[in-house]
């Protein structure tokens, strides 16, 4: 099953589910209750009925004006451990709008997942290894004017985390 990974901003957490119809009705009643408002940090993992995506997973960014490279990393890893902790192997994330620029941002976002799910297992025994799960596929979801400056952060992100 694929959870999908909204990275929300301080206030703006109708505008990020905007976009989810029903489900985003539900989110909305959800977040109101939880009081998820996208503050930095927050991690909200809202489980869903649909067949296509077990989990929604909203990450709150903070203020755009404070965010940097280093805290969206650690938000985003810390997403996608979660996921990992749930067996997820396929993850969808919602392309936000940051001021880093779109080719950055993806890479950052690949850099996140790749860190957030690392677990050095040399030297551990089969059985304890039996419980990890790797993220096996991330699909960025984005605009068409967005793909080429997405894939060139991914390759990017790629060549630097080998």
């Amino acid at each position: 099953m694929l959870p999908v990974m909204v990275l929300v901003e301080e206030g703006k957490v109708d505008t990020a589910i905007a976009g989810f119809g029903q489900l985003g009705k539900q989110l909305k009643a959800f977040t109101a209750r939880e009081k998820f408002t996208g503050k930095s940090g927050q991690l909200f993992v809202f489980p869903t009925s649909d067949t296509s995506a077990s989990y929604i997973l909203l990450v709150g960014l903070g203020k755009r004006d404070k965010l940097t490279p280093y805290t969206f990393r650690k938000y985003v890893a810390s997403a996608a451990s979660v996921a990992q902790k749930k067996h997820i192997e396929t993850l969808a994330v919602v392309m936000p709008q940051t001021s880093f620029g779109d080719e950055a941002t993806a890479q950052m976002i690949a850099e996140a997942v790749v860190l957030g799910t690392y677990r050095f297992t040399n030297y551990k025994s089969k059985e304890s290894q039996k419980d990890h799960t790797e993220i096996i596929t991330v699909t960025f979801v984005t605009s068409a004017k967005q793909i080429n400056a997405v894939q060139k952060g991914v390759d990017q992100a790629v060549l630097t985390s080998q």
